[in-house]
């Protein structure tokens, strides 16, 4: 399919520790990135929404798990699934206690035995290939075996030389090539939503 038109999207729910995640049911991929890295503007570029989705006012001020159910077309019909955003992570400012909330929120979304687990996209900035928190989060992923795909934000930024050295930066610290992104130009927005549906695919939530 070379088009993903998205039918509908609408905010669910926020869930500020594990008791308040809700009870799986549609196939859900997270959003995983640190904090300002974009995620909130990707979320509303994915599904063709300007204000889903909503940055915080401050880097690393999320707190909460927050649930948008979508549904996109997909082959010959449709499919629902949940982009659940997460709290960043890598924020220096930080505390212990911050990072063990975050820690405890996602590995209670991420866990292998949430049946609603299809898969993760982590976000990283395009500019800053091998930072040591998205390496360490990838590394995190794969020790949960969680599928991942990589895009990396604010592609728009970096000349066609860069881009590509950039691209090489990341796949080289991360293990896999990053699908470039932009939330001005939307570029990159069909090649992820074809990562995103793969791996609903592979979960056994698309025909």
């Amino acid at each position: 399919m070379d088009e993903h038109r998205v039918l509908r999207a609408e905010f669910v729910t926020s869930a500020a520790s594990p008791g308040g995640i809700p009870e799986p049911g549609v196939p859900e991929i997270a959003l995983l990135g640190r904090s300002n890295v974009g995620k909130s503007s990707l979320i509303n570029a994915l599904v063709g929404r300007k204000r889903l989705a909503y940055p915080s006012s401050m880097p690393g001020k999320t707190r909460l798990l927050n649930f948008y159910r979508v549904r996109v077309s997909a082959g010959r019909g449709a499919t629902d699934l949940c982009l659940v955003d997460t709290p960043g992570y890598g924020y220096a400012r930080a505390s212990g206690s911050e990072r063990e909330r975050f820690d405890e929120l996602a590995c209670a979304l991420l866990a292998r035995t949430r049946p609603s687990r299809a898969g993760a996209v982590q976000i990283v900035d395009i500019r800053h290939p091998g930072l040591e928190s998205d390496v360490a989060a990838r590394e995190w992923l794969g020790a949960l075996g969680v599928p991942v795909a990589v895009a990396a934000t604010k592609a728009d930024k970096l000349s066609r030389n860069r881009l590509r050295q950039a691209l090489d930066g990341h796949a080289s610290a991360l293990g896999v090539m990053p699908v470039p992104f932009s939330a001005v130009t939307g570029a990159g927005r069909r090649e992820l939503w074809s990562a995103v549906l793969e791996m609903l695919r592979r979960h056994g939530g698309l025909d």
